[in-house]
């Protein structure tokens, strides 16, 4: 395990005794080394997250800090329905139900479809994101009427069953089933 000593100066710009807490060499992304700085000003050292691994050991103003480890896990979860402002996701073996805030679907919620399997990414117990799958099912439920000839490769916008438009070959009509990057938003074919 790493371990990377971070003090302040003191104003005279002493630095505090070293503890028996471990010390290596700082992360080359570290500053070059210690310089005298004027007085009241604390040292400060630019780290990355590239620097800082599970176990690291920091101290910061004499006091040791240990990076834990994360806890995360992805749980695939069924999107049943909207709740006002959140949307209910449920756990089909236990039948538990997740819920996300309208803010943190944002965008994907126009792809997101009930009855939809997610993965669902939780980090010590807590939703921090989630992911559709990247080919999505859905209906158009409006669009001009085929314009005739196709081998033009004309296209047109069509409304699908969530409300999102997609710009569609000019041959997908009202009631056709098409398959959507839900990652692009793009069209790939006629379900």
């Amino acid at each position: 395990m790493a371990s990377l000593r971070l003090r302040h100066l003191s104003p005279s710009g002493a630095t505090a005794p070293p503890s028996s807490f471990a010390q290596l060499r700082r992360p080359s992304s570290c500053l070059a080394g210690p310089r005298p700085l004027r007085s009241r000003l604390t040292r400060v050292y630019a780290l990355s997250s590239n620097d800082i691994r599970v176990g690291t050991n920091l101290e910061v103003d004499g006091a040791p800090w240990k990076i834990p480890e994360a806890s995360i896990s992805k749980e695939t979860k069924q999107f049943t329905y909207k709740d006002g402002a959140q949307f209910v996701f449920m756990d089909l073996t236990t039948f538990e139900e997740s819920r996300l805030n309208e803010s943190d679907v944002g965008d994907r919620q126009k792809w997101l479809k009930e009855g939809m399997d997610c993965n669902l990414l939780y980090w010590n117990g807590r939703i921090i994101d989630f992911d559709l799958p990247i080919t999505v099912r859905l209906t158009v439920t409006d669009t001009d009427p085929g314009q005739g000839d196709s081998a033009q490769g004309g296209t047109k916008p069509a409304t699908v069953e969530t409300g999102a438009v997609v710009t569609v070959p000019s041959f997908v009509n009202v009631g056709d089933d098409i398959l959507i990057d839900s990652r692009t938003g793009q069209y790939m074919n006629r379900a």
